[in-house]
């Protein structure tokens, strides 16, 4: 998989990928485009540091413009909606973060009408090259975290795209997001075990149905903690690109925004293999009870060990009860944000 894709990129950008440099940009095919996805506190900024320090991968913050595939957006489809458009997407604190030239993004945007049309893949393209593409990589990962939610539409409107996903033990999952505070709202990420869990299942059922789909990769957190290179080396494969480090190493962890900063200050150095699974000691036993309880198939699925258990009493099954309903309001909140809209969808998006 690798030879083919890194050979013909190769071959795109001059001959020798060592010799290849941003300055030829525009002469070659631009950079493909890959997603990041993952539930958060999953150890996808880890990842994400670590792809980044590669030759032939660069990867993105994460953005939070609306991009009607999770998230209704504003209309995309002519030249007269890219200035709307750009006025939402630059309103978003994390995209001003990427350090794009508007003038330029608007320029290249009103271009598309000729060609692909305008729409989500093209900005989301252009703002991946101009943010991206002085690293002269040959494949931009953009870092998402919800796409796996709506996966048909992702692969609708990117479907030469593949897809990264990060797993990781959902007790570990719930206890960091249970000590973290959003960076925008100043709360705990989860409030509510059982939601978290249902969450997780949901996610699990997803990753299951597409797990043999050539372009799905799942990595588990706690492998690419425990052998970093080697899970490093099967994404770099999975792409289609070389294992090249890149010369000066990454500056990942220094362009995380500052009001971020305080979610991943162990980024920077190696993985901690200690906290692992210090979730046993971070999640009272009856917490641990209700996500086993709730997600328990899901995390066997992963490989993830259960504890057995007897039936659940009365008040355990409360619980249940109240994160299916949870799980439920939270779906129906989500219908009423969401909503697809078919300028944002492809034509021909990925070159």
């Amino acid at each position: 998989m690798e030879g083919e894709i890194a050979e013909a990129d190769q071959a795109q950008r001059g001959g020798d990928a060592d010799t290849a440099s941003a300055t030829g940009r525009e002469a070659v095919r631009p950079a493909r485009v890959a997603f990041l996805c993952y539930l958060n506190r999953s150890g996808s900024t880890l990842l994400a540091r670590l792809l980044d320090e590669r030759r032939d991968v660069a990867v993105s913050l994460e953005s939070g413009v609306r991009d009607g595939i999770v998230l209704r957006g504003p209309k995309l489809r002519t030249a007269a909606d890219v200035g709307p458009y750009l006025d939402r997407a630059f309103a978003e604190p994390k995209f001003k973060e990427w350090g794009v030239d508007r003038a330029e993004l608007q320029r290249r945007l009103k271009g598309e009408q000729s060609t692909d049309g305008v729409g989500f893949p093209a900005f989301l393209r252009h703002s991946l090259e101009l943010a991206l593409g002085e690293r002269g990589a040959v494949v931009h990962v953009y870092k998402v975290s919800r796409y796996w939610e709506r996966m048909e539409r992702l692969r609708q409107s990117f479907p030469d795209a593949r897809v990264v996903f990060v797993i990781r033990d959902l007790r570990a999952v719930y206890a960091s997001q249970a000590r973290s505070l959003d960076s925008r709202k100043g709360r705990p990420m989860a409030r509510f075990p059982g939601l978290t869990a249902r969450v997780y299942r949901a996610n699990a059922r997803v990753l299951h149905k597409f797990r043999n789909e050539p372009w799905l990769h799942v990595v588990r957190y706690e492998d690419l903690v425990a052998n970093p290179d080697e899970e490093v080396d099967a994404v770099l494969d999975f792409l289609g690109v070389g294992r090249a480090r890149r010369a000066g190493g990454s500056d990942y962890a220094g362009r995380i925004p500052e009001a971020q900063q305080h979610l991943h200050g162990n980024v920077k150095g190696d993985a901690r293999t200690g906290r692992i699974e210090a979730w046993r000691t971070d999640v009272d036993a009856e917490t641990l009870e209700l996500l086993e309880r709730i997600a328990g198939e899901a995390l066997a699925q992963h490989g993830y060990p259960v504890t057995p258990r007897p039936a659940a009493s009365v008040g355990m099954r409360w619980r249940q009860l109240e994160a299916a309903l949870l799980y439920g309001a939270s779906l129906a909140r989500d219908r009423v944000r969401f909503r697809p809209w078919p300028w944002n969808q492809a034509r021909r998006h990925d070159r």
